[in-house]
C-alpha cells in the first residue's frame, strides 16, 4: 500500500529499471511523487515503460545505464544532474546470474563476468551517485541484493559471493557518509513473481511447490512489495535508517 506522495519532488535514478523489480520500483517512485530517471541497457523496453507511467509524479526520463559499462554509469548520474538539477535517491537493481554448476567447474571468466556486473558495476554506479548527492546536500541509495546476500547457495558460489559483497559495500559506504546526509541500505528480495523467476524456479511445478513450502508466509512475493520498501528507504520517513540489510522474503531468512 502506498503511503501518499512520500517522494514528492525528489529526484531519483533507478539503474535496472526496464523490467521486473526495477520496473516496479520505477512505477512506485512515480506514484509516490518522484521525478524519475529510468536507467537501463535496454532502451526500447525502458522507453516503453516510461510511456506507460502516469505523469502525476512529475517528469520521467530515460538514460542508458549498463552495470557492465562504467562510462554509461557516469553519464547516467551526470544526465540526471543536467536534467533535474540534483539527485536525491538512487536504486541499483541490475544484475546477472549463471546456471547452477559444480563448484570445480566454474571458469575464471565466469567469475570475472558476474563480479564485474553484480559488484564492480554497483561500486562504480555508487561512486557517481554519491558524488552527485554530495553536490545537493545528501540523498539515499538503495541497492538490491537477494537471499544470496544473506544465505549460501550451493552450486551458485560466485553469485552468492557477489551478493554478499554487496552487503559489505553497502554497509561501508553507509558508515563513511553517515555524517554527510547520505544513507545507504540494501534490500534482499526472496522469491518474487517476475519474468525471471517464472522462467526459472516457477517453470518447474515441483520445484516451485518446494520453494513455496519453504516460505513461512506460504506464498511468492510481488515486485510491488519490494518497491514499497525501496520507496520508504528513500523517503524522509527513513531518515534515521542507514546501513541496514532488509530481507523482503516472506520470512525465509528469519530462522
Amino acid at each position: 500500500m502506498r503511503s501518499g506522495l512520500i517522494l514528492k519532488d525528489k529526484v531519483a535514478l533507478i539503474v535496472g529499471a526496464s523490467q521486473g523489480i526495477g520496473a516496479a520500483i520505477a512505477e512506485e517512485f512515480v506514484a509516490c511523487g518522484a521525478r524519475v530517471m529510468l536507467g537501463s541497457r535496454n532502451l526500447d523496453r525502458t522507453r516503453a515503460l516510461a510511456d506507460r507511467l502516469p505523469a502525476s509524479g512529475g517528469a520521467t526520463r530515460v538514460v542508458r545505464a549498463d552495470l557492465a559499462d562504467p562510462d554509461s554509469l557516469a553519464e547516467a548520474a551526470a544526465f540526471t544532474l543536467r536534467t533535474f538539477g540534483r539527485l536525491d535517491a538512487a536504486v541499483n537493481c541490475g544484475g546477472v546470474n549463471l546456471p547452477a554448476t559444480d563448484f570445480t567447474e566454474f571458469a575464471l571468466d565466469d567469475y570475472d563476468a558476474l563480479m564485474g556486473v553484480n559488484l564492480r558495476g554497483v561500486f562504480v554506479a555508487m561512486q557517481h551517485q554519491v558524488r552527485a548527492m554530495l553536490r545537493g546536500g545528501g540523498g539515499s541509495i538503495v541497492n538490491i541484493g537477494s537471499g544470496a546476500s544473506i544465505l549460501g547457495v550451493p552450486r551458485k558460489p560466485i553469485y552468492a559471493a557477489s551478493k554478499h559483497g554487496l552487503v559489505g559495500l553497502t554497509k561501508s559506504v553507509a558508515l563513511e557518509f553517515a555524517t554527510r546526509n547520505i544513507r545507504v541500505n540494501i534490500l534482499c528480495p526472496g522469491a518474487i513473481d517476475t519474468d525471471m523467476f517464472n522462467s526459472g524456479t516457477a517453470a518447474a511445478p515441483d520445484a516451485l511447490a518446494k520453494r513455496v513450502q519453504a516460505i513461512p508466509m506460504g506464498r511468492v512475493g510481488q515486485a510491488r512489495e519490494v518497491a514499497s520498501a525501496a520507496a520508504w528507504l528513500c523517503s524522509d520517513g527513513a531518515s534515521y535508517t542507514t546501513g541496514i540489510v532488509m530481507p523482503v522474503d516472506g520470512g525465509v531468512t528469519a530462522p
